[in-house]
Order: C-alpha cells, then sequence, then structure tokens
C-alpha cells in the first residue's frame, strides 16, 4: 500500500491499510472510501466519509456494498482505498498528548461534560461572572485541547494552560485557562469524563 496524502484546503485525508480503517470505523471515526486510483479530493469524484452509526454498523458489508456499485471498472479501480482525516489534522494533539487517542476507543463516553467558568478582573483578583456546563464530543474536545490552538492564542498576545492529570483514559488534559490579551477576562475549561 503506498502512504499518500491528500488535501483540499479544508480537510487532509492518510490513506490507511484495511484493518487500520476498520478499527476507525469501529471507534466511530470517520473513514473515507474511493475507489484506489481516484483522489479523494478530487474534482470529479470524492471521497465518502462515513461513520459508525445505527443504520451503517457493519464495516465488512460497507465495504462490500461500496465496492459492488463503485470499484467495478478498470479507469477508477477494482478495490477501494481507505483514507482517515483523523490523523493527519490531529498528528500535533496526538503527539503532545499519547494518550490522547484512548478518548477515541470504545469504551470511552460518547460525550464529555465541559464546565466554563467565567471571570472578570475587579482590581487584582479575579471575580466570577457566568458558569457555563455542556455536552461536547471527542472532537470538540481535542480542538480545544490542541497545541496548534493554544499556540495561536499565545502568539495573539493571550495567557493558555493546558493542565494534564491522570484519568481512566490515561494523562490527558482536563483543564485548560484561557486569559484575553488584555488580561481583563480569564475563561476555565474543565472537562470531565
Amino acid at each position: 500500500m503506498k502512504t499518500m496524502t491528500f488535501s483540499d484546503g479544508s480537510r487532509t485525508f492518510t490513506r490507511i491499510s484495511k484493518p487500520t480503517a476498520k478499527k476507525a470505523f469501529n471507534q466511530g471515526l470517520k473513514i473515507g472510501l474511493i475507489p484506489h486510483k481516484c483522489n479523494p479530493c478530487g474534482a470529479y469524484m470524492s471521497a465518502f466519509v462515513t461513520a459508525k452509526s445505527e443504520d451503517n454498523s457493519d464495516f465488512v458489508k460497507l465495504v462490500n456494498n461500496y465496492s459492488y456499485y463503485n470499484c467495478q471498472y478498470n479507469e477508477l479501480g477494482k478495490y477501494p482505498a481507505f483514507y482517515n482525516e483523523y490523523k493527519e489534522t490531529y498528528k500535533n494533539s496526538l503527539k503532545a498528548y499519547p494518550d490522547l487517542s484512548s478518548v477515541f476507543s470504545e469504551d470511552a463516553p460518547a460525550n464529555i461534560c465541559l464546565s466554563c467558568f467565567h471571570y472578570k478582573k475587579s482590581g487584582s483578583r479575579w471575580v466570577e461572572t457566568d458558569f457555563e456546563a455542556r455536552m461536547i464530543d471527542c472532537i470538540f474536545y481535542t480542538n480545544i485541547v490542541d497545541p496548534n490552538a493554544i499556540r495561536f492564542f499565545r502568539n495573539l498576545g493571550g495567557y493558555e494552560r493546558v493542565i494534564k492529570n491522570y484519568t481512566k483514559f490515561g494523562f490527558i488534559p482536563v483543564e485548560v485557562i484561557s486569559i484575553n490579551p488584555s488580561r481583563t477576562e480569564k475563561t476555565v475549561y474543565r472537562f470531565k469524563f
């Protein structure tokens, strides 16, 4: 199998093997299928991106159906190639937090509880002004703790701090403290798994 990476500007696909695609599919991650001679970000035929759901829960059946209807011609290819967006998109997050991939495992929760505490500066003290709690998915969580996002806000002049702790999924971020560049507002994001 050739290792290939394609990008259409907004999405980056990395080619993966069939066993890796099956594992990612069973974990609920999005995978892309396309006949093996086609570019997944092409103008005429793009990758069929899917994830596990109630209607679509059997990987072997999905691959067989896709192959039967789309991989019949020599011009396109006789078998499907598999692509994954997650591996390339969150490469830096996985490097910074190696245990982060366990958040996407089968026994991981579907939703993560996010508690947002908003503070305003009053003299030399922080006074809580607002509280918000909601459920988020694993992708939203990964976007919040992404090292590129943290670096971006630090370059703007803000203060960003990621606090990691041991959870049942490993040593991963459990809190992010964010202070705006003018140092007048602070937001604390706490994650409960």
